[in-house]
């Protein structure tokens, strides 16, 4: 689509969590005719949250230069009214945003010419979003693989976190080749030494083949000297030894790497798994979702929060998960395998959703969750 028939948009008196869904949604391939306003020239729409308090100079504005806004709301009484201004209705559904969006660009572009013979039309690539707020730049870098319309450019990036690996029928194919031996690699040895170093409140150092690495307990960082291309090689290779976990005391260091941990034990489990799973996990029970990730610390991949916003939603097995996003099982099961092994989601029966009084969850540590994110995605992915 020729880029002069995109609506600029910009996200007006919103709540931070609400701007960045939105973002995502605006940025993504479920919105067609809008991308976000990379500067104050040009701007064509505003969404602006009705229900906080707005520069109402705002609307005067939009008059003199022709420009639009829709409007996000609780109560249609108590809304401004403007010949420039559409209604949307709180909580956020995709589908009514998408033709106020729609509609708003209608009234801004006329219908594009058709294309005349022998035209090049090789899509383009779409320019990498930049924003000012690098606390979110991985949310943002998701956003931009999942909007390139060359899907040979797609593919080529995405099998460096998710693989190749094709779809699988759990009735009929041979499942060997869909599972690993998480007991094999490095990454199980990490994830039990964050457990344990939070369980004992100390620090827990990794004795692997290729050198050590250690789990700083009250600062949650991980500190290593291990140069990268043995690092990459322990977090993707099967271990030739075993790793051995050691309590260390608090003065203990090593300072030349130091990552957070949490990151490291997503990363690391996700570049291990590649679009596979641990052995044993069953592909037809439902997927309990039970910590939504911080995805604005994490890094994240194609399709990465749809399918967690569909687990928020419903009880849905990995198998059925790829189906219903028309997506391959391998993004479905790479993102399953971090979100396991750092306690944020497990397989089981809808009974198994109700926590004995004697056991609680633990998800391992990670950056200000939150739970209104959640029921914001939730709301902006709900189907009808």
């Amino acid at each position: 689509m020729n880029k002069k028939t995109i609506a600029n948009i910009v996200l007006s008196n919103l709540d931070t969590l609400t701007e960045q869904t939105l973002a995502y949604y605006i940025n993504s391939n479920l919105c067609k005719n809008a991308k976000l306003a990379l500067s104050q020239n040009n701007i064509h729409l505003y969404i602006l949250d009705l229900d906080r308090k707005f520069d109402e100079n705002l609307i005067q504005n939009v008059e003199l230069h022709q420009q639009y806004i829709i409007g996000i709301h609780l109560d249609s009484e108590k809304t401004p009214l403007s010949k420039r201004m559409t209604l949307v209705k709180k909580p956020l559904n995709v589908s009514e945003l998408t033709k106020a969006i729609d509609k708003v660009h209608q009234k801004l572009f006329k219908p594009p010419a058709l294309p005349t013979p022998n035209k090049d039309t090789k899509p383009k690539q779409s320019a990498k979003i930049k924003h000012k707020d690098q606390s979110h730049r991985n949310l943002y870098n998701a956003i931009d693989e999942e909007n390139k319309e060359d899907d040979i450019h797609l593919r080529y990036k995405a099998q460096r976190y998710v693989g190749n690996t094709k779809d699988v029928n759990p009735e009929k194919d041979d499942l060997q080749k869909i599972y690993i031996n998480a007991e094999n690699y490095f990454f199980s040895s990490l994830i039990k030494a964050l457990s344990l170093g939070q369980e004992k409140r100390t620090n827990i150092g990794i004795k692997t083949g290729l050198g050590t690495l250690i789990f700083h307990y009250p600062e949650n960082v991980i500190s290593h000297n291990i140069e990268k291309n043995k690092l990459k090689l322990l977090k993707t290779t099967p271990l030739i030894n075993q790793a051995s976990l050691i309590s260390l005391n608090s003065s203990t260091a090593m300072k030349n790497h130091v990552i957070d941990a949490t990151n490291f034990a997503w990363d690391t489990t996700i570049q291990t798994n590649k679009g596979r799973l641990p052995k044993g996990t069953n592909l037809l029970e439902p997927v309990i979702l039970l910590v939504w990730p911080n995805f604005t610390k994490l890094r994240i991949f194609r399709h990465a929060i749809p399918i967690t916003a569909v687990w928020s939603r419903q009880r849905i097995s990995l198998v059925e998960t790829a189906k219903l996003l028309d997506i391959p099982q391998r993004y479905v099961f790479s993102l399953y395998s971090a979100m396991n092994a750092l306690a944020y989601a497990k397989i089981g029966k809808f009974e198994d959703e109700i926590t004995p009084k004697n056991k609680t969850v633990k998800p391992l540590p990670q950056q200000n969750n939150s739970t209104l994110f959640s029921k914001i995605m939730s709301h902006l992915f709900k189907r009808k």
